[in-house]
This record gives C-alpha cells, structure tokens and sequence, in this order.
C-alpha cells in the first residue's frame, strides 16, 4: 500500500511538472502570419512619366498591428519614400503606395523587389515577405515624316499622286493630324488613308493625295504634319504643270510622261514590248533620267539610267505579276534603291525561278514522294515559306547602298498559316548561305498588311515565319544531296541556362512541422515523464 501511494505521489510531481512547464498554455494562441496579397502598377508607362506602385499585405499577432514595407528598384526607376514605409493592419490587412518615376525607357518586368516584415507578438519567428513586380519603360512616340510623288512634271489638266508617309520610331503611340498645302494652279483630294488618328509606336500610316494641274507653273506641295507628342515637321515637293499652250517649269527630281501623245515627227509612241510597261517611277533624287519598267513571260525587266551617288529611286511593281497575292498571298510591291556611286541599273525581278535557292524547312527530302518539300496538299508545311523573290542584275554590288523592299501579304494568307504579321521575317540568300534582314509591320488594311524590309544588296528573297531561315546554309538543286559532312545532333541536354533564378520567385511559405521548442514537443517530453514514473512506481510494487 505504501509503494502504491509513492507511485500516485511521483505521477502527481511530474504531472505538476509538465503543467508548470505551460505545455498547453500554447494551444490556444493564434500563429503570426505575414502575406504580400498583391502589388498594384501600370503594364506600361512612357519615359518621363510617373506612376504608382501599391503594395496590399495581410497580417496576425504582430506586434502593434504595424508591417515595415519597402521597395528595391533597378536604375532607370525610382520611388518615393526611398526607404521602409510602415503601416497599421485594419481587420488583418493594410496597403503601402509609392509614388515612382520612369526615367530611363527599357524593360523593367520583374525587376522591382516589394519586401515586408514584421514583429511576432507571440513567440514565433519574426515574419518576412518578398515578391517580385515590374513594368515597361517605353520610348517617347518620335514621327518623321517623307513624301513622294510619282511624276513631278504633268501637262494641264492631268493628275498625279503625292504620298505620305508617317512613322513613329517611337515606342508609345500618339496622335498625328496631315495636311498638304493648296494653291490656285492645282487641285488635292484625299485618294487614301487618313489625314488625322494615331500611329502606334514602330508603324508607320501612309496617306496619298491626288494632285491634279489646273494652270501652267511650278509649285510647291508641302505635307505639315502635327503629333499630339508637340511635333510638327514638314515635307515639300515641287510639281511643274505645263500648260496646253506650251510653257511651265521644270520642277521636281524627275520627268515622267505618262500620256500616250504623239511623237514630233508625226508618229506614235509605244512600249517597249506587247506586255508594256508597269508601274511608275518613285524616286527622292535627282539626276535620274529615266526608270523603264516590262513584263516578259511574267519576268519583270527594269532599267534605271545615270542614277546619281546618294540618289534613291523607287521602282512601283503594283500592276506587274510579281506585286500579284493571287496565287500564294504575297507580293512584291515595291524596291527602292540608294546608290553608292553613279551608274546605270538594269535587273529582271522573277517569283517563278525553278533553280532559285531554298530556305531549309522547303528542302525536299531525299527519297521521299513530295517535289517541293511540302508537308500539306496545298504545298505549305509550318515551316515553309510563304513566296520567293529573285532579283538578277548587272550593276556593281559597290554601286548600291541598300536596297529596301515591300511585300503585300493577305490577311487570309496569315490565318491560314496561323502567324501573326510580326512573326514573319524577310530573308536574303548571299550565295551560300540565308541571313534573316531586319524587317517590320508597315501599313495595315481588314484585307492586306505590309512588311518592309532593308537588304545590303540584291540576290534571292524569301517571305517566312522569323527563325526558319537560321539552319538554312545551302543553295537548293534539282536534287538534293544531304551533306556528307553533317552529323546527327547529340541528344538534347537540358540547357543550364535554364535554371530557375530563385531571386525571380517568392520564398515558400514554410510548412507545419513539429519544433524543439513549441508546445507539441514539451507536451510529449511531459508524458513521457508520466509514462517514466509510473513504470518505477509499478517495479516498486
């Protein structure tokens, strides 16, 4: 009887322990908690402006309610206040503003680091957060604007095109009002496109004006332009109108007579051939006598005589069969050429050359049943190119500067092939291997969009999705024949590049485990204490 009651007084001391050490004093107290719920800012502000960048947390049991929130930003951003700024938790929540600037333009995305913290009212571990946040940075809208006109000398009573053409080599977009100067000795009308709207950042808005002589003359026809970005700038072309009595003035870079009258000595002009010619000339210089344009056997043939150094003519394929969308939805609509050094040009421009170089994704497959390389009935395939150009001169490669081109593409060309405009590229064969140029989004219609392109020369061309061209080294032939040299690539290995950068993502939140000093271990440390004794006790007994 005497061991039982040691027993019962060693369960009643180690119990007495066990409640003494608060082993379930913590089971009713509440967790600190610390969360960064969200961050509030623009996608997109230009350089100069100012924005706000809002910081929403969520909190418990921290210690006066109050969450220190602060802002790590790149160069080319700041914030105000620079430091930590500390708010007060209402019903478990509360939100930090700063006020920033963009200073610099470039892409800021994920680039802010938002941090708060916090001090435990109990005693868990101080709580901290971090997440990342970001926006982009764009360039000021910044228009230019050039004009053109297809004949700079025209009798009375005839007409003629002057175009127009806007661009904003900007980033952010802006609104842009056109208009062209008028005068007593001839008549403009709007043909097409919009004298007043907005041009978005990188595009360009084309707009052209019938120009019609009414009296003999020279005149200056002057395009004003005003951006809502506080720019006006202005471009002039003279316009010589010869009066049906003789007289008028030899204005302009070039002379072009498009009438069909008859020659001085009593005979009649024709074309060169029965196919005749396309397109008129469209030329910035000067010094160019003439720009000739043909068809034979569906080749365009061209010849631009004495062009000058420094001198840009244009060549209009609008009405020859290359310009055509009709059978692959894309056309070449215009080159333009800058001269180097003096010299005559001549050139045939053919969409149809058999024995024209191949980008890779259109290489036949040895062995195979297909003659193009095409995957589909239709002889597309995702890769393959959607027209080629082939360009054969006899100028000097040192005589022209660059080269720049427009192709037409038909809307239901890009839905059909799934690809967006952007995603398309322009692509120059050299002789032994394709380059990808440099090629942007000019005009756009509900029907047709414009891609533009500057080459360093002449050669083969191909219109493709953008990266289709980068394996793409050798001239296709008849038949082709796989390199002997090439070998199979390795297997893929993982890129280590690849590596998530564990700054980009916030740190997990820690999930429940069981501690050394919370109250889930001491209550464990209690019974067996309990078991302990009574287990003596029972030896005793």
């Amino acid at each position: 009887m005497a061991r039982t009651r040691r027993g019962l007084l060693a369960l009643m001391v180690a119990l007495s322990v066990v409640l003494g050490s608060g082993a379930f004093a913590g089971t009713a107290a509440a967790n600190t908690t610390l969360d960064i719920t969200g961050t509030s800012l623009p996608d997109s502000v230009t350089q100069g402006d100012s924005f706000d960048l809002t910081v929403s947390v969520n909190g418990e049991e921290l210690e006066n309610d109050e969450v220190d929130v602060s802002l790590t930003v790149p160069n080319g951003l700041s914030c105000t206040p620079a430091g930590t700024q500390t708010v007060t938790l209402t019903d478990n929540t509360a939100e930090a503003t700063f006020e920033c600037d963009a200073d610099v333009e470039g892409d800021y995305t994920g680039e802010i680091t938002v941090s708060a913290s916090g001090v435990s009212s109990g005693n868990d571990e101080d709580p901290s957060r971090t997440t990342q946040a970001g926006l982009e940075v764009l360039s000021p809208a910044s228009l230019t604007i050039a004009t053109s006109i297809d004949s700079s000398s025209i009798n009375e009573g005839s007409s003629t095109t002057l175009t127009a053409v806007v661009n904003n080599l900007g980033d952010a977009s802006t609104s842009y009002t056109l208009s062209l100067s008028g005068a007593s000795g001839y008549t403009a009308t709007l043909s097409d496109g919009s004298e007043s709207g907005t041009v978005r950042g990188g595009e360009v808005t084309t707009v052209t004006y019938t120009v019609t002589g009414d009296t003999g003359g020279d005149y200056d026809l002057t395009a004003s332009l005003t951006g809502g970005n506080g720019q006006s700038l202005s471009a002039t072309e003279t316009l010589s109108v010869t009066s049906s009595g003789g007289g008028g003035g030899g204005g302009g870079s070039t002379t072009t007579d498009d009438s069909d009258e008859d020659s001085d000595d009593g005979t009649e002009d024709t074309a060169a051939d029965d196919d005749g010619p396309v397109g008129d000339a469209v030329e910035n210089g000067s010094g160019t006598d003439a720009v000739n344009t043909s068809v034979v056997d569906d080749v365009v043939e061209t010849t631009v005589d004495d062009a000058d150094a420094g001198e840009t003519v244009g060549i209009d394929l609008a009405d020859s069969p290359v310009a055509s969308t009709t059978d692959d939805g894309v056309g070449l609509r215009n080159v333009e050429l800058s001269f180097e050094a003096s010299a005559d040009f001549e050139a045939t421009i053919d969409d149809g050359a058999e024995d024209a170089p191949r980008l890779a994704g259109d290489q036949p497959t040895p062995g195979a049943d297909t003659e193009g390389g095409s995957d589909s009935d239709d002889g597309s395939s995702a890769g393959a190119a959607l027209n080629y150009v082939t360009v054969d001169h006899d100028t000097s490669d040192e005589a022209i500067e660059t080269v720049t081109f427009t192709f037409d593409v038909t809307q239901s060309t890009l839905d059909e092939r799934d690809v967006a405009a952007d995603e398309l590229a322009v692509y120059r064969h050299d002789g032994s291997e394709w380059s990808e140029l440099d090629t942007r989004v000019g005009e756009r219609s509900n029907d047709t969009v414009t891609l533009v392109a500057e080459s360093p020369g002449l050669s083969t061309f191909a219109v493709a999705p953008a990266g289709d061209g980068s394996e793409a080294t050798a001239t296709a032939t008849a038949t082709p024949t796989p390199d002997p040299t090439a070998t199979p690539d390795s297997t893929p290995t993982a890129d280590p590049t690849a590596t998530p950068d564990p700054t980009a993502t916030a740190s997990p939140e820690p999930s429940p485990t069981t501690s050394t000093d919370g109250p889930g271990f001491t209550v464990a440390v209690g019974l067996l204490a309990l078991l302990g004794a009574a287990l003596v006790a029972a030896r005793r007994d």
